[in-house]
């Protein structure tokens, strides 16, 4: 992954990170070797030992869908969609949906699906249609999408800002893994060579063994 990928994202990865100097350190080190954003963060998630509290973090900070935090925490879009709808309700104030006796979808089912449909992750186009009407006349639900709204903008600015990665810190992982991977390779070379001599060794061993000594009883006078 290229440096200025990983600078667009430092802030959300060190955010998520406790030793923030170490895992300055270690992020850029795992992004060398890291395939995609997505590769990275499944690897990040694992080092920093992030649970699904993390989850609505990721989502913002990332731009991640549904699919790519199911792929992530190895579980359903289903439970990722639980997951964001109760992590943003504990967030935000307690609601009380309005009766509504028009037609259409109630307050409380919007409620339901707020989340998803916020996210552009509500699958049923039915149902999306039916949340778009009813936030066009509903003042009440309205002010609940705001109250969402407030809250992602309010986590998108909980960040830490990091300095960028420099070039020269970068050159210097990259001449640090490249000095690892030739000790890797010397140490292959070094293991098969012991490997190559010890079987030499058994070889000479078992072929150059003399013929069976004969038994006294077998030899004539």
């Amino acid at each position: 992954m290229i440096r200025g990928i990983l600078n667009t994202y430092l802030d959300g990865f060190l955010s998520l990170a406790s030793d923030k100097e170490a895992s300055r350190l270690l992020l850029i080190d795992e992004s060398l070797s890291a395939e995609s954003l997505l590769d990275l963060l499944r690897q990040w998630v694992w080092l920093q030992d992030l649970d699904q509290a993390s989850c609505l973090k990721l989502k913002l900070w990332f731009q991640l869908s549904y699919s790519d935090l199911s792929l992530m925490f190895g579980v359903s879009r289903r439970e990722v969609n639980q997951w964001l709808r109760n992590q943003r309700v504990l967030l935000l104030p307690t609601y009380r949906p309005t009766p509504n006796l028009a037609e259409g979808l109630s307050c409380f089912m919007v409620e339901q699906h707020l989340s998803p449909w916020l996210d552009g992750e509500l699958d049923d186009l039915k149902r999306a249609r039916g949340i778009h009407s009813h936030l066009g006349n509903c003042r009440n639900c309205q002010q609940r999408l705001e109250s969402y709204r407030e809250l992602q903008s309010l986590i998108l600015l909980s960040r830490n800002h990091e300095p960028e990665i420099r070039e020269d810190e970068w050159e210097s992982s990259i001449q640090k893994l490249r000095s690892e991977r030739k000790k890797q390779v010397s140490r292959v070379f070094i293991s098969l060579a012991v490997i190559l001599a010890i079987s030499s060794l058994l070889a000479w061993a078992i072929f150059s063994k003399p013929e069976k000594m004969p038994n006294v009883y077998e030899i004539q006078g």
